[in-house]
C-alpha cells in the first residue's frame, strides 16, 4: 500500500471533514500514519478511541491551552487570551507543536520509508510542519485547507500590520512549496487560482461528505414524535457573523402565528450572549439548547427533527462556504432550511439535490415565510417528507472522495528533489 504520513490537529473532531476521508484510505490502497496533537482519549468518545485503535496514531507535545487563561478569568473575558494568544503565537497557538511533530515526523519518514506528506487545516500553523519535512527529507506534500485563510476576514483578524505581513509570508511559502494543494470547493480553488495566481493543475477540490457509518444505525424514519414542530440544528449556533438572530425571530414569529407547538432544538455550543437574548426575548419554551455532545450523538439527535436549519453569514467569500454539517443534514434525509447566500455554493447543493429552501438573512420576512411553508405542510399530516434526489445527495457519501484523495496521493512522485 501507499505510505502516507498525515498531520491533523485535532483527531476527535468529529465534524471535521478530513478525519472520515483518512478513516477510508486504506479501502482504496493508501496507509496513513497520523500525527496529531489532541486525540478522543478522555473526551468520552468512544467510536474515535475505537477508530485511533485501528490506525496508526501518534500524539506528540503541543500547547494546546492558552497560557493566557488567568487574563480572561481576571477580567472576565475570553477575547483577552485570544488576543494575547494572536499577539505571541505567530500563526497561533499550534506553533508550540512544530518541534515535536518535526522529530517525530522525520523519524518515521525514515523508518518507514514514507514518501508523501499530508497535512491538513486549521490549525493553519500545521503546514509548516509540511513545509519544513519537505525540506529537511524531500518528500512529497500535500496540503489541505477545509477552510481559506487569510482571505476569510470573520476568522482572520491579526493584532498588528507586522503580524499580516509575517503571517501572509508563511502562507504564500507553503502555496508556493507545496507538491499540491486541496480545496473543499469549487468556489475556494478559484480562489487560490485568481487571487494567489496558483496553477490549476496545482489545485484539486476534495469535497467533505457525511460518513456513511455515522447514519447506518439510525431509523431516518423517526421523528419526535410529540406533536411538535421540531427544528434542529447542529454545531455550534452562534459563530461571528452568523444570522442566529434573524432564525430565532423568525422561530418567534412562526409560533406568534400558528400556535405554540413550535420548537428548535440546538445541539451544540450557545454562547451567554445568545442565552440572554433567548430569554429577553421570551423563546425560553421555543428554543432548547441540549448542549454540546459527540458526534454521534449529535447526529443522533438532530436526525430526529421534522425540519434541519443550517446558518451561514453573507460577505464576499461566503459564497465559497459550504459548512460540513450540511452533508450530514443530506444524509440525514430531511428538509433544510438555509438562511445563507442565496447564490452561493450552499443554495448549488440545495437545489442540485432538491433537499430544502435557501434565503437570505438580509429579508427577515423570507426567512419567516419558508418556516412557515415547512410548517403548514407538517401540519397537514405531522409528516414533513424528504424531496431530495437520493441519487445526487449519494455523490455526498464520504468515501467517493476518500477514493479521489487516494489517486492524489498515490499521483504524487515522492522524493524526487
Amino acid at each position: 500500500m501507499k505510505k502516507v504520513l498525515v498531520f491533523m490537529g485535532d483527531f476527535s473532531l468529529g465534524g471535521g471533514i478530513a478525519l472520515p476521508l483518512v478513516k477510508y484510505l486504506p479501502k482504496f490502497g493508501c496507509r496513513p500514519y497520523i500525527i496529531t496533537n489532541k486525540t478522543a482519549a478522555g473526551n468520552g468518545d468512544g467510536h474515535y478511541r475505537a477508530l485511533a485503535g485501528q490506525l496508526d496514531v501518534r500524539r506528540t507535545i503541543c500547547l494546546n491551552k492558552s497560557p493566557f487563561r488567568i487574563f480572561s478569568k481576571l477580567f472576565n473575558s475570553w477575547e483577552t487570551a485570544a488576543w494575547l494568544d494572536k499577539l505571541f503565537f505567530i500563526p497561533d497557538i499550534y506553533i508550540t507543536w512544530l518541534p515535536s511533530a518535526i522529530l517525530a515526523g522525520a523519524s518515521l519518514i525514515k523508518r518507514e520509508q514514507i514518501d508523501t506528506v499530508l497535512t491538513v487545516s486549521p490549525p493553519e500553523s500545521v503546514h509548516l510542519i509540511g513545509l519544513a519535512l519537505q525540506r529537511m527529507t524531500g518528500c512529497s506534500w500535500i496540503a489541505d485547507f477545509e477552510d481559506l485563510w487569510t482571505t476569510k476576514k470573520v476568522v482572520y483578524q491579526p493584532p498588528t500590520a507586522l503580524h499580516d505581513r509575517l503571517i501572509k509570508k508563511m502562507e504564500q511559502s507553503i502555496y508556493r512549496r507545496c507538491d499540491h494543494l486541496l480545496a473543499n470547493t469549487r468556489g475556494n480553488k478559484q480562489v487560490y487560482q485568481d487571487y494567489y495566481r496558483i496553477a490549476p493543475e496545482k489545485i484539486s477540490v476534495v469535497r467533505g461528505g457525511y460518513d456513511p457509518e455515522d447514519l447506518a444505525q439510525l431509523d431516518l424514519r423517526q421523528t419526535f414524535d410529540d406533536g411538535r414542530f421540531n427544528i434542529g440544528y447542529m454545531g455550534k449556533f452562534d459563530k461571528n457573523g452568523f444570522p442566529w438572530r434573524e432564525a430565532l425571530a423568525a422561530v418567534k414569529a412562526l409560533a406568534d402565528s400558528h400556535g405554540p407547538n413550535v420548537r428548535l432544538n440546538i445541539c451544540g455550543h450557545v454562547a451567554e450572549e445568545t442565552r440572554r437574548y433567548i430569554k429577553n426575548n421570551g423563546l425560553e419554551e421555543l428554543v432548547v439548547c441540549h448542549g454540546i455532545f459527540s458526534h454521534a450523538e449529535a447526529v443522533k439527535r438532530t436526525a430526529k427533527n421534522d425540519l434541519l436549519l443550517l446558518l451561514l453569514y453573507e460577505n464576499r467569500y461566503s459564497r465559497s462556504i459550504v459548512p460540513h454539517k450540511l452533508y450530514y443534514y443530506l444524509g440525514m434525509e430531511r428538509r433544510i432550511a438555509a438562511i445563507a447566500e442565496p447564490d452561493g455554493e450552499v443554495a448549488d447543493i440545495i437545489n442540485e439535490t432538491n433537499a430544502g429552501e435557501v434565503v437570505s438573512a438580509k429579508d427577515p420576512s423570507k426567512i419567516y415565510a419558508m418556516l412557515a411553508r415547512y410548517y403548514k405542510e407538517w401540519q397537514t399530516s405531522q409528516l414533513l417528507a424528504s424531496t431530495s434526489d437520493r441519487e445526487k445527495v449519494s455523490q455526498y457519501d464520504i468515501t467517493i472522495n476518500a477514493r479521489k484523495l487516494a489517486a492524489i496521493i498515490t499521483e504524487q512522485p515522492g522524493a524526487l528533489r
